[in-house]
C-alpha cells in the first residue's frame, strides 16, 4: 500500500469515527473549555462562600450584611444551598458544571434551529466565553444558561410555567436585563397565559415574603435604589480598555450586521440591549448573556455562505491562540484563595478571639478562620460603600463596642488607584490609633487592641 493511500485511508477512518460519534466532538470541546478554566486560573467570587456563612451566623442582608444585590443566589429564599458553595472544591465543581451545561444548552439550541456546522459555532462560543472573563463565577454564570433554556423551551402549559419562573429568576438576579428578557418573550411569541403569569409572580412573591418576614424592606429599598443611584453608579464606574473593546466589537459587530442584513430587527435590538449590564462598571463577565445571544442570533441568521464560515474559522483560530496564550502566561489557580489567605486563616484559627474585622483583605478569611465579623456587622471593603457616612458610622460603632475583636488589614489593597488607607480613612485611622500589630503574613497585618 502506498504512503498516499495509507494517508487517505487514515483520513477516511477518522472521518467515519467522527460521523459515527458526533457527540464526541462536543465532549472534547467542553473538556477543552473546562481545562482552560481549570489550568488557567479561576475567580470564585468570595460572596458565594461568604454570604451563606454570614447568614448562618444570624446576620441579616441589608441590615447587618451590607450588599446592594437582590436576595437571589447569594442569599435569601432562592439562594444556593450552603453545602454547594463551601470554598473551594464544591464551589469549583458547581462552577465547572454550569460552564459545561451552558455549552450543552448552546449546542442543543443550534441543533433545534437546524443551524449548519453547530460544532463550529459552539466552539466559537466556548472560546470567546473564556475570553469574556468566563473563568469568573458571578451572577452571569447562572443567567446565561437560564436564557438559553428559555429559548429552548417549547410552547405548552408546563413550559410556560417554567418560562415564567426562569424569566423571574433572571430578572431578580440582573434587573438591567429586564428589556432583553421581555423582548425574548415577544421573540418566542408567547402570550400572557395564566401559567406564564403564575411562573413570573412566584419568585417575586417569595422574595417579597422574605423581605417582609425579616423586616428589611426599608433597608433594602435604600440600598437597591438610593445607594445604587447615588454611590455605586458614580464611584464604581469603569470604562473598557482597548483590548476589551476590541474583543466585544469582534463579536457584536458581525452579529448585528448579519441580523440587520437579514432584516431580523428584533434580534438586533435584543443584542444591543443585552449590553446594558456593563453600565456603569464595564466588566467582560457582565457580557456573558450578551455573548450567547449575539452568537446564537448570528448563527440562526447566517445563510451559510462560504465567506462567512471562512471568517468564523479564522475567528476560532484567533480565539484559540488567544486563549492558549492567556492560560500559559497567567496561571493563578484559585485567585481568591492564595497562599497568604490560607496562612492568615490558619493563624487566626489558633487565636481565642471569636470576632474579627477585615479591611482590604480577602473576606474568605471569615469562614476559613471560623470567625464572626466584629459586632456582627459586615461592610465590604470597597470605596462606594465607605463613601456612605452611615455605613462607616456603623462600622466604627461595631469596632468600638467590640474592642477585643482582632483586625486584619491588607496594606497593599487598592482599587482604581485608591489605597485602603485612603478610601476607608476614618476606620483605618481609628485602627492605627487604637490597635497594634502583633503578627504579619506578607502584606497582611494582624492587630490587637492596645493595652
Amino acid at each position: 500500500m502506498s504512503i498516499k493511500h495509507r494517508k487517505l485511508s487514515s483520513s477516511k477512518f477518522f472521518k467515519n469515527v467522527i460521523l459515527a460519534c458526533p457527540e464526541s466532538i462536543l465532549g472534547v470541546l467542553i473538556l477543552i473549555h473546562l481545562s482552560l478554566i481549570y489550568f488557567g486560573g479561576y475567580f470564585l467570587s468570595p460572596e458565594f462562600s461568604l454570604y451563606p456563612y454570614l447568614t448562618s451566623l444570624g446576620l441579616k442582608p441589608y441590615l447587618s450584611l451590607v450588599d446592594q444585590h437582590l436576595p437571589v443566589i447569594l442569599f435569601g429564599p432562592l439562594s444556593l444551598p450552603k453545602s454547594l458553595v463551601t470554598n473551594p472544591q464544591p464551589l469549583l465543581s458547581l462552577f465547572l458544571s454550569l460552564v459545561a451545561i451552558t455549552d450543552l444548552l448552546f449546542y442543543a439550541l443550534l441543533k433545534k434551529n437546524k443551524v449548519k456546522n453547530p460544532y463550529l459555532w459552539t466552539a466559537v462560543f466556548a472560546f470567546s466565553s473564556f475570553l469574556f472573563s468566563g473563568n469568573t463565577l458571578w451572577l452571569e454564570t447562572f443567567i446565561t444558561p437560564i436564557i438559553l433554556l428559555l429559548l429552548l423551551l417549547k410552547k405548552n402549559s408546563l413550559s410556560e410555567l417554567a418560562t415564567g419562573i426562569l424569566t423571574a429568576l433572571a430578572l431578580l438576579t440582573r434587573p438591567t436585563l429586564a428589556p432583553v428578557l421581555l423582548l425574548l418573550l415577544v421573540f418566542k411569541k408567547l402570550k400572557a397565559t395564566r401559567f406564564l403569569i403564575a411562573g413570573l409572580l412566584a419568585p417575586f412573591l417569595l422574595t417579597l415574603s422574605y423581605l417582609i418576614f425579616h423586616q428589611t424592606i426599608p433597608s433594602f429599598l435604600n440600598l437597591f435604589f438610593n445607594f445604587n443611584a447615588v454611590y455605586y453608579s458614580s464611584l464604581a464606574g469603569q470604562l473598557p480598555n482597548s483590548r476589551q473593546l476590541f474583543l466585544v466589537l469582534l463579536i457584536m459587530v458581525p452579529a448585528l450586521a448579519v441580523a440587520l442584513k437579514n432584516k431580523r430587527y428584533l434580534p438586533a435590538v435584543i443584542i444591543t440591549l443585552s449590553l446594558l449590564p456593563v453600565w456603569p462598571r464595564f466588566e467582560l463577565t457582565h457580557l456573558q448573556p450578551a455573548l450567547a445571544l449575539a452568537i446564537y442570533f448570528w448563527a440562526t441568521a447566517n445563510k451559510a455562505k462560504k465567506t462567512s464560515y471562512l471568517f468564523l474559522k479564522i475567528l476560532l483560530i484567533f480565539f484559540s491562540i488567544w486563549s492558549v496564550k492567556k492560560v500559559t502566561t497567567v496561571n493563578y489557580g484559585n485567585f481568591y484563595l492564595n497562599k497568604e489567605v490560607k496562612q492568615v486563616s490558619t493563624f487566626l484559627k489558633t487565636q481565642s478571639e471569636n470576632q474579627l474585622f477585615i479591611l482590604g483583605g480577602s473576606d474568605l478569611i471569615y469562614p476559613l478562620a471560623a470567625k464572626n465579623p466584629a459586632g456582627d456587622y459586615y461592610l465590604p471593603s470597597l470605596p462606594w460603600y465607605y463613601s456612605n457616612k452611615d455605613f462607616v458610622k456603623k462600622q466604627l460603632s461595631a469596632l468600638k463596642l467590640n474592642p477585643q475583636s482582632l483586625v486584619v488589614i491588607n496594606h497593599s489593597s487598592s482599587l482604581k488607584g485608591q489605597s485602603v488607607s485612603s478610601f476607608a480613612s476614618p476606620v483605618f485611622e481609628y485602627i492605627i490609633d487604637q490597635y497594634s500589630p502583633f503578627h504579619q503574613v506578607g502584606e497582611y497585618k494582624i492587630y490587637k487592641i492596645k493595652p
